[in-house]
Parts: C-alpha cells; sequence; structure tokens
C-alpha cells in the first residue's frame, strides 16, 4: 500500500511539475502530457492510425468478420500498394488483421506462461508487457516472447530461492 501511495504521489508531483513548470512550455508537458487531453471522447495523442485505417477499422467493426479478423488482405494484394496498414502502430490493428481468435489465442499463450510462471514481480513485468503491447502491436515478435518467457521464469526461479532460503534459515534457527 506505501508503494501505491508513493507511485500516486510521484505520478501526481510530475503531473503538475509539468503543467505549472514555465507555464506548460517545457518538453514534458509538450510530449507527455498534452497527450493524454480527452477531446471528443478520445485521447488528443492518440494517433498511431491513419485515417484510412480508421475508415476500414470501423466499417470492419459494423459489417466485417470481427471473429476472424480481417487477415492477409490488410498488407494488400499482389505487391500492390494498398497496405490499410501503412503507418500504423495500435492494438486496434493487432485486432483488425488477427480478430478475436488470434487476441483470445494470443493472450491464452501468454498468460499461461504468466501462470507457469508467476511471481509478485512478475505481476508488474505482465502489466508492462500488457501496456507495450497496447502501445504498439508486436506480441508475435520473437523479441517480446523471448523476453516475457525469460524473464517470467527468471521472476519465478529468484521468488523462490529466496523462499526456500529464508525456509532454510527457518528450520537453522528451530534447531
Amino acid at each position: 500500500m506505501k508503494y501505491i501511495l508513493f507511485m500516486g504521489a510521484f505520478t501526481g508531483a510530475f503531473y503538475i511539475f509539468g503543467l505549472t513548470y514555465n507555464n506548460g512550455d517545457n518538453i514534458f508537458n509538450e510530449k507527455i502530457l498534452s497527450r493524454l487531453v480527452i477531446v471528443d471522447g478520445e485521447l488528443s495523442g492518440d494517433n498511431r492510425t491513419s485515417m484510412l485505417f480508421d475508415v476500414y477499422y470501423e466499417d470492419w467493426l459494423k459489417n466485417g468478420n470481427v471473429i476472424n479478423g480481417y487477415g492477409k488482405k490488410a498488407y494488400g494484394e499482389n505487391g500492390e500498394a494498398t497496405n490499410i496498414l501503412y503507418g500504423c502502430a495500435s492494438f486496434k490493428r493487432f485486432f483488425f488483421v488477427n480478430g478475436i481468435i488470434g487476441v483470445i489465442l494470443v493472450g491464452a499463450l501468454y498468460c499461461s506462461l504468466f501462470y507457469k510462471y508467476r511471481s509478485r514481480q512478475g505481476w508488474g513485468f505482465f502489466v508492462l508487457f500488457i501496456i507495450c503491447n497496447m502501445i504498439r502491436d508486436y506480441p508475435f515478435r520473437l523479441m517480446w516472447l523471448y523476453l516475457f518467457i525469460l524473464g517470467s521464469i527468471a521472476l519465478s526461479l529468484s521468488e523462490k530461492s529466496t523462499i526456500m532460503s529464508l525456509a532454510k534459515i527457518n528450520t537453522n534457527n528451530e534447531k
């Protein structure tokens, strides 16, 4: 609880600093805080998709095959310059291409890996992983998979070794 309060106070201090320092004319306010303002029900800094993609995405949500996703058609056919995904980097892109089934399969993979090698520190790593993949849609890239698997294993093993060493100390103290 202390950690959460500390992080909340730390975040609040940075927020106030960014808004008030130099009357808001600073790099922190311009590059980060100004993008978090909600305008017309959307984040003003949520510009990770193109207007063409947004049109296709809205049409696909209403009339498309949401279960299976748009598929390889989004990348263009036969080398044509019809790549709908050009300039897009958002979770919407991953959902658009792979659909509900693809999102569930990838989510099940990562959740099962996390469940197998869970630890207290692993929760933070898992949340960071989810946030990073919401910003950029690269959960299939091997880099993410390797980082997640090795990080989860390392965090769970270090926690288990700490528990084992504490158990040994406890049994030695009882004797």
